[in-house]
This record gives C-alpha cells, sequence and structure tokens, in this order.
C-alpha cells in the first residue's frame, strides 16, 4: 500500500484505484475561485471518493464538521480504514453506495471521465480501469444532476472536474435540470504533467 501527504494528513492508497486524484488534487483546490468556494464549509461529501484525495486534502485544510466519502468500490473499505485510523480522525464516514440520507455544504467529485469504452482505440476499459473512467450513457452523470438539489443544503455546491479527453461543457448542459445554476472553469491543467486538460463544473442550487 503506498501513501501520499495532503495537508499533514497521510492518505493510503493502492495504484489501481487512482483515477489522478492525487496528481490533481493541489492545483485544482489551490485554484482562486475554487479554493474560496470551499472555505468554511463545514459537512463535505466526496463522490466516486476512490481512496479520498480530495476529501481528506479538505478536510487537513482546514477544520470542517465531517467528511462523508462514498464509493461503489468494496475493496477500498481496508484502506480508507487505514487512513482514518492512522491519522486518528473521528469524523469521517465511508459507504459503499451513491448518496447519503443527509445535506453538504461542499460535494465534491472525480468521476468517470468517458462514455466510450474504448476511448483511444487502444483498448476497452476493464475490470478497476472500466470502474474508474467508464460512465455508460452519461447514466452516472445524470443521476448525479437529477439528485443533486436534494443533497445540497440552500448555500451549498458541487464541484465536479472532468477530462476534455471525454467531454466538454456542452456535453453535460443537456442534463442540467433548471432547478441547479451550473459555472464552468475551462481548459485547466491543474499541475498535470500529460497531454489532458480538464474543466470544472460547479453547480448550485436555483433560487
Amino acid at each position: 500500500m503506498k501513501d501520499i501527504n495532503l495537508n499533514n494528513i497521510k492518505v493510503f492508497y493502492e495504484q489501481e484505484y487512482d483515477g489522478g486524484g492525487y496528481r490533481l488534487v493541489d492545483g485544482m483546490f489551490s485554484h482562486p475561485r475554487i479554493a474560496k468556494l470551499c472555505e468554511g464549509k463545514q459537512k463535505v461529501l466526496e463522490l466516486c471518493s476512490g481512496p479520498g484525495f480530495f476529501g481528506f486534502y479538505l478536510l487537513g485544510k482546514e477544520s470542517r464538521e465531517s467528511l462523508h466519502l462514498t464509493d461503489i468500490n468494496e475493496d477500498l473499505i481496508p484502506i480508507i480504514r487505514e487512513t482514518i485510523i492512522k491519522n486518528d480522525l473521528n469524523n469521517v464516514i465511508f459507504e459503499t453506495k451513491f448518496w447519503p440520507s443527509e445535506r453538504f455544504d461542499l460535494v465534491v467529485l472525480n468521476p468517470p471521465h468517458h462514455n466510450d469504452i474504448n476511448p483511444h482505440k487502444k483498448g476497452e476499459f476493464t475490470g478497476i480501469s472500466k470502474l474508474i473512467n467508464y460512465d455508460e450513457d452519461w447514466n452516472f452523470h445524470k443521476k448525479f444532476f437529477n439528485e443533486l438539489d436534494g443533497h445540497l443544503t440552500d448555500d451549498g455546491c458541487a464541484i465536479v472536474i472532468e477530462n476534455h479527453d471525454g467531454s466538454d461543457s456542452n456535453t453535460f448542459t443537456k442534463f442540467i435540470p433548471d432547478n441547479l445554476n451550473v459555472e464552468y472553469i475551462e481548459h485547466q491543467k491543474f499541475g498535470w504533467k500529460g497531454s489532458s486538460e480538464f474543466f470544472v463544473m460547479i453547480l448550485s442550487k436555483n433560487d
């Protein structure tokens, strides 16, 4: 098992469960607009959490009331438990489900970035790689957009990172319901060393 220090929290992970989060997290959450949105948010949820790079980074950045992590991959349970125990964290919950029951001030996620199972024509996603990268017919995204309003506090927001290799802002506009506002931050590297560029969707309730 590997580990990385994120804001003085030692986060444990296995390489196969990394969807690129630890290489993006500092650059993404240091972006002025994103950093400002995360300030003071007390109840934080990371969906598609993997080992929890985004969530633990935010927990280490400033004091939070709670951090909730969710991912459908049950193999992550002992990995995240190791992070919780070794850092003596008593305000972190991990569940293998889509949504917890409560509402959150901040939702962050690095979801699957492709609805093509063979986007580079070099072989299909399989196994864990398929789980991390492939969203068939954008079904995960559709569910997320349609149900987000019921899981945000009144002044809460969601921050979603996407990869321009798999989509752009026009891809998701038609899926976002009228009860949500959306803001885009386009063509960012966030410290990524490869050729990919990323964009971020910031979603909040439409008053």
